[in-house]
């Protein structure tokens, strides 16, 4: 088998889908990341990598590679992990994924407490809310509503999130409080533009008090969670959010609190690939989060 520095090159180069930027973070020359390249195509006997203008691409070939590289490297990791394990040190980095609103929201709070705790795990935090499946090789945890079904990913609920109507004091003195569904008629509905990542209740106000033929007209249309927030934070009207949001400032108010509504609810998962089911850190940092959302009250 090739030596690891090949393959570490091959893995940069797969990453960045880029030549010039594996160089760059490898430290070293474009020529030199090249020729290894060439060097690994012609010993393997196929390509690795299609070749266009703006980068490269992987071949079907060079993606089987690349797992299975994936695999060596998650290995190394662990070899190195049971090292700072005798060492009594948790260390290494964690690529999270999130949503915008739940990683602004909620997650970077919790992150923040965990590293003062784990101080010398290197947590990279993405926040995105186009992707929603797990974007292999780029992340190491997912944590969201998304429900793996590949075999390959390990899955655990964090909580169930419940949500329900706000709106701000501001806009309420102005332009009166809704006292039954009904009267939402009336009132400046924020609501989605366009399916949100968490997939489920995300126009849910339009059609809360509205006859079955007529859902309320939209005020204001946001595709982010966050945005949606944001806008009411701007007296702009009233939304349906989550109560980590809704609850998050004494600015915002929870319409009707003393009805019996059936809100949307949504299941969050913590979510990684099975090679790295043996990192230590990834097990601090799923019991961390676990621990967090046993004790709170959305």
């Amino acid at each position: 088998m090739h030596d690891w520095d090949k393959l570490r090159v091959f893995l940069a180069v797969a990453e960045q889908e880029s030549i010039s930027f594996a160089a760059e973070n490898l430290n070293t020359s474009q020529s030199a990341v090249s020729r290894t390249i060439a060097d690994l195509e012609k010993s393997m006997k196929i390509q690795l990598f299609h070749r266009h203008p703006r980068g490269v691409k992987l071949t079907g070939a060079g993606e089987v590679l690349y797992k299975s590289v994936l695999s060596m490297k998650a290995s190394l990791e662990e070899a190195q992990y049971l090292i700072n394990v005798e060492q009594n040190r948790i260390v290494g980095p964690i690529r999270i994924m999130s949503s915008m609103a739940f990683g602004a929201g909620w997650l970077t709070d919790q992150l923040k407490e965990f590293n003062d705790i784990h101080p010398q795990i290197d947590i990279t935090l993405n926040l995105n809310d186009e992707h929603s499946e797990f974007d292999y090789g780029r992340t190491d945890v997912l944590i969201s509503a998304y429900q793996a079904r590949e075999s390959w990913l390990i899955q655990s609920k964090l909580t169930t999130l419940n949500y329900a109507i706000f709106a701000t004091n501001d806009y309420l003195k102005i332009n009166g409080t809704p006292q039954k569904p009904e009267d939402l008629a009336n009132h400046k509905i924020i609501t989605f533009g366009q399916t949100h990542l968490l997939g489920v209740g995300v126009n849910w106000l339009s059609t809360f008090g509205a006859p079955s033929n007529r859902p309320h007209k939209p005020f204001f249309r946001v595709n982010n969670l966050y945005g949606v927030y944001r806008a009411v934070l701007s007296n702009m009207g009233i939304a349906c959010l989550p109560l980590y949001l809704g609850h998050r400032f004494g600015d915002l108010v929870q319409l009707f609190s003393n009805m019996d509504i059936k809100y949307p609810q949504i299941d969050v998962f913590f979510t990684y690939p099975e090679e790295l089911k043996y990192l230590r850190r990834i097990k601090v940092l799923r019991e961390f989060l676990l621990e967090k959302t046993q004790t709170w009250q959305y």
